[in-house]
């Protein structure tokens, strides 16, 4: 299967996640205050998902020889920290919720 079309899949699972924020189906980065807000605020906090492929091996199996590719995806959150409303165990929660359909 072809890049493309994992990354697509991964990112339609992802946004199927109830409460997901933003996902970007690349890493997105800014230095520009007004840019940031648009790409990683949801609902008035920093929320967002970003999908990459890490690497990707070749392999070949079965006899003739069929080549077949292992992709490596990193999903990487951003969620923002508010201790007096314990955020970091939504965020937990959140992680267990994207690992689920994607497991």
């Amino acid at each position: 299967m072809s890049y493309l079309t994992i990354l697509s899949r991964v990112k339609t699972i992802l946004e199927s996640v109830s409460n997901i924020g933003i996902v970007h189906d690349f890493p997105r980065f800014t230095a520009d205050l007004s840019v940031q807000h648009e790409r990683f605020v949801s609902n008035g906090i920093l929320h967002t998902w970003m999908i990459e492929r890490k690497s990707f091996e070749p392999t070949t199996k079965g006899v003739m020889s069929q080549v077949f590719r292992k992709h490596v995806f990193e999903i990487v959150g951003f969620y923002e920290v508010n201790d007096a409303n314990v955020t970091e165990k939504t965020f937990q929660n959140l992680i267990d919720d994207i690992c689920d359909p994607i497991s």
